[in-house]
């Protein structure tokens, strides 16, 4: 039965719908499953939940044996991590917001930088 909620899970694009799966990831009985609901959940909200979705496939990596779904969620992950503070994909991003040539100032602002 947690195997068909998992299945169920993966196909509703929501930051909710992660939240159910990750419990699962710990249940050696589950863990096949909810590895790969939580990258094709993580897949399709990554761009509005990227903190959470880089938690995420940061648990699903410990956890997983499958090498596809381990390709998968380092590709997420990546993005993810991408979003939340650095480069987007149209340049830099802070805090969400890309700038560009009219945005030139920007008072007091912290810039973060993430460890490679």
């Amino acid at each position: 039965e947690k195997r068909l909620l998992l299945g169920a899970l993966a196909a509703v694009p929501s930051a909710d719908a992660l939240a159910m799966v990750m419990p699962h990831l710990d249940n050696a009985g589950t863990k096949n499953e909810a590895s790969f609901a939580a990258v094709a959940i993580a897949e399709r909200i990554v761009s509005t939940n990227a903190r959470q979705v880089t938690e995420a496939m940061q648990q699903v990596l410990k956890v997983t044996e499958n090498d596809q779904i381990r390709k998968r969620a380092r590709g997420v992950l990546s993005k993810a991590r991408s979003l939340e503070v650095g480069q987007g994909p149209k340049g830099p991003v802070l805090q969400g917001y890309h700038l560009d040539e009219r945005h030139c100032c920007i008072r007091n602002a912290v810039v973060m930088q993430r460890a490679t």
